[in-house]
Order: C-alpha cells, then structure tokens, then sequence
C-alpha cells in the first residue's frame, strides 16, 4: 500500500521543522518524512486507535518492522542519530571540497573514484598505521551532505538500439542451440563465443562527474588519436579465456610494440592496412584459438559461438573448424547485444576501463595516448574484465549457461523504446565554501596541538573563537597542499614512463603476417 500524507501530516511537518542537525548534516526529505510518520504511528498505538504493529504501519505507510522496532525501544529516531558518512573530521571534508572546487575550475571534473580516493588518502595521511577507509556509498552520502556539488553526465548516452529481433526467431535460437549441445555432448567448459571489438586509441567517453555547473554542456578531453586497434577474444562458459588477437593498423610490426609492457607472450600481434580483421586474419585467429582452448578440452568437441559476419565464415575457416571438431554456431543478425556473451558482459567494461586509462592520463598532464601507451595498459584493463565471474556472468545473462531461454525472451517481449522523463531539480545549497587560509604541510601537527591545548587555558571567548578559526583553516590547507602533493608526483611518474616509452625506436620486427610476443622480444 503506497502511503498518501494527511492534511494534518502537512500541518505536523510545517509546525515542527527538523532540528538542527550536528556537522551540518543535511538529512533527506524521505528520512525526515519516514521520521514524522512513525512518531504519528506510535502515538496512535498509545492512544489506542491501532491494536496491531502491522495495521498501523499499513496505515501510515512505514515497514512494519521499523515501527516493531520503534515501539521495542530498539530503533532510535533519526533525529537522535549520528549522521553517517562523518568517519573524515570537518577540516578533512572541507579539504576535499577545496579539491574538487580546484579540479572543476581547471575543468578537470572529479569522479566517484577520485572523490573516495582523495578521501581514503587523507585518512591514511591522519592514521599511517592503521587507517580506517570510507564505505561503498560514502561518496554518495558526501555529495548530499555538499548539494553544491552535482553529478552529471559529461556526454549523453546514445540512444538505445531498436532490435529487429522477434520472439520467433529468438525462440528458434535456443532450439537450435539445445539440439547443438545434445547432438555433440558438449560440455560448459567446451562452450566458446569469440567476438572482435575496436578499440580508439586515444578517443575516451563521457563519465559522471563531480562540478559545480548545474546547466550546460561538459566537454571531456581527449588526446584525438583516433587510429583503430581490434582486439579478437574468445571465453568459455566454464569461465575460461585464451590470450587475445591484437590487430593494429599498419604493414609491419614494430618491436617497441612488444617493450616497456607486459602484454602477455601469448598473445598473437597481427596488422592490416585498416585495423580490422580480414579473411587471413580470421584463419590465422582460428588457429590461435585451436591451440590454446585444446588444453582446457573436456569433451571430444568444441562449440564455438560467433555473429555471422561473413569475413569469418570462408571455406578454409569452416573446413579447418571441421577437421578439428570445432563445432561453429552462429547468432540471428541484429542480436549479439542480446545473445552474444562478450557484448553483453565483457566488452563494454573493457571499454569503460580503457576510457579510464584515457581519462587519467589527461589528467596528469599528457596530450596523447598513441599505440604504445595503449599496448601498455592493455593487459591490466584486460584483466580488469575479463574476470572468472564476468564471464561465467555473461553466459548466464544471454540464456546460454545455465540454459534459461526465458532470460531473453523476456527482453525480446518487453523491448519498448526508452521513455523521456522530466528532468529533475534538485536542491542546491546557496552558500559557498567559506574561503580559509591555506598554511604548509607542517602546519597540520602545530594546528591540531593548538587546538587541543586551548582548553587549557583562560583566554576571551572571542580569541579562542579566533584561534579556533585560524587553525581550522591551518588545518584544511595543509590537507588541501597533501592532496596537490600526490597529484604532482603521479603527474612526475606517468610522465617518466611515457618518455621511456616514447624513446623507443621503430625498427621493424617482422614484416606482415602474426606474431606472437614471445618470439618477438629484442
């Protein structure tokens, strides 16, 4: 039953407003209205007009446990609470407000993992020791807490891809799919899809971000180099994977592709004139398949799972595929964002790690992000996404492993255009971050000894206010000068990397064809 508040709710709300809560703590409408209605709830229990905990929570809209609870003396009100979120002391959180006010101004916006980063190394920088770190959702406390600050979007989604798949042909993907795995006895371990996806090298995406402009458009930077990488991969229900393909644009592999990185020796290099796969290509890749998923081989077949792109499907490709009992299985057209394991769980977090990488780059100060840089952060955003549990994820959220056609059947049916919704306004807090004075690292100790030491001695109520302000601004600058401190030196050691990879020559260490890494080191 979905509560609907009383003229005399309106009254209560209006003529008790919620008290003033510690640390400046902005308590939600929900949680202030949720409060209200429970105080209403055990009041009418008292006076008797409810016998029952579970009426009268129905009545005024609240979990029936909650008022339990309430009525138990177990569950204090939320006005009584300690606001959550406060684990960083006051200077600490006004530190971080100063940083993320100077990363907008430099219209560098901060993200999530740049907010909870900022906050975890102060505490670490306050307790070396043994240092607590921030919850899952601190960060989202501390934006509602800081209404100045707005999460946003710095490019807008695409739309979503009308499907012109039908129930019917859906249906008739996992029949042919069942009577596949009963005519050959296969097993999850010898079930493979293989896709290929390109990568821009140095094109990143739009990320939420923290900033102080609540209307207008965000720009997000990126080094413009637009050269296409594709990146052939194959995982196996069973939650394997076999070292990737690599297909760069260009006629010869260069040997400071396979230095200053950690690419895996197994991994198979390979170029062409555009950077996507071709006839050659796809043989050579099959192949490079056979070997490596032999060895993880359970039954006397293989079923491979692939789009029916037709580059792949030569002659030589399915005759080679026959002759080593590798069953090839291809999805409907216009389906693989539905049916196809890597594009519904791997890939697309592959992408978003490497627009990361791209992400962070620009902001310890580099321009560019060419094929080396690429090729040096491939394997740990690889290992990012390529997970056990991703994986064996993403065969689960096609319908494949476990066999659950109903799972897209069910998106099949129920696909409907995205629906508009209203943008909403949210709260914004009219007053500024008040400015303070920002002192050296040193100051942090001196700051914090004064201010314990000033109860200690009696001094005019209006200079111990003073001295308290002085130091508190003492004490935010000095976290405020910390933070800049690790920015400078990840700028330095990013910087230092990139020249040593940038010096590296381009001598050519085969011309055309494959090669694998291993037998391409100098």
């Amino acid at each position: 039953m979905t509560y609907t508040p009383q003229m005399t709710f309106f009254t209560l709300y209006v003529s008790h407003p919620p008290p003033p809560q510690p640390f400046n703590h902005i308590m939600s409408e929900y949680y202030i209205n949720l409060e209200y209605r429970i105080e209403e709830a055990t009041d009418a229990i008292h006076d008797g007009e409810y016998k029952f905990a579970s009426t009268a929570a129905q009545a005024f809209g609240i979990p029936v446990r909650t008022l339990q609870r309430r009525l138990a003396g177990t569950h204090t009100s939320f006005f009584e609470r300690e606001p959550h979120g406060f684990v960083l002391n006051t200077e600490q959180r006004e530190a971080i407000c100063v940083y993320l006010t100077r990363l907008d101004k430099l219209s560098i916006s901060a993200r999530l993992g740049h907010l909870r980063g900022a906050a975890n190394f102060l505490l670490q920088q306050a307790n070396p020791v043994d240092s607590p770190r921030i919850g899952q959702h601190w960060p989202v406390r501390f934006l509602q807490q800081n209404p100045q600050f707005f999460k946003r979007k710095q490019a807008p989604l695409a739309a979503d891809r009308k499907t012109s798949l039908t129930v019917e042909v859906a249906k008739q993907h996992f029949y042919d799919f069942r009577d596949v795995l009963v005519k050959y006895a296969i097993q999850p371990d010898d079930i493979w899809n293989m896709d290929e996806s390109g990568f821009r090298i140095g094109v990143g995406r739009g990320h939420l971000v923290i900033t102080l402009v609540k209307k207008g458009p965000l720009r997000a930077i990126d080094p413009g180099v637009r050269d296409l990488v594709s990146d052939v991969e194959a995982i196996s229900a069973g939650g394997g994977k076999i070292p990737s393909m690599l297909i760069i644009p260009g006629i010869n592999i260069l040997n400071k592709w396979m230095q200053e990185n950690d690419l895996n020796d197994d991994l198979l290099l390979a170029t062409t004139e555009s950077g996507y796969s071709n006839d050659e290509k796809a043989f050579d890749w099959l192949k490079h398949f056979d070997f490596h998923s032999r060895k993880a081989q359970v039954g006397a077949h293989r079923l491979l799972i692939m789009d029916n792109y037709g580059s792949h499907l030569t002659y030589e490709f399915l005759q080679y595929a026959d002759f080593h009992n590798i069953v090839i299985f291809t999805l409907p057209p216009h389906s693989t964002h539905v049916t196809q394991p890597l594009d519904v769980g791997i890939f697309q977090p592959m992408k978003h790690y490497h627009s990361e990488v791209i992400d962070e780059t620009i902001r310890l100060g580099s321009t560019s992000f060419n094929k080396q840089d690429f090729l040096a952060s491939f394997t740990s955003l690889r290992a990012k996404a390529f997970t056990e549990s991703n994986i064996r994820s993403a065969f689960k959220h096609t319908g494949l492993v476990p066999y659950s056609p109903e799972v897209v059947l069910k998106k099949v049916i129920a696909w409907q255009p995205p629906e508009s919704t209203p943008p909403r306004d949210p709260f914004r807090s009219s007053s500024p971050i008040e400015a303070t004075p920002h002192g050296p690292r040193e100051i942090q100790k001196l700051g914090t000894e004064l201010q314990d030491d000033l109860d200690d001695y009696d001094i005019p109520e209006e200079l111990r206010e003073k001295f308290g302000r002085y130091i508190k601004g003492s004490l935010v600058g000095a976290s405020s000068l910390a933070l800049a401190e690790r920015d400078i030196e990840a700028t330095h050691n990013h910087n230092k990397a990139k020249a040593k990879r940038d010096k590296l020559g381009g001598s050519v260490a085969q011309k055309g064809g494959g090669n694998n890494r291993s037998t391409g080191k100098g």
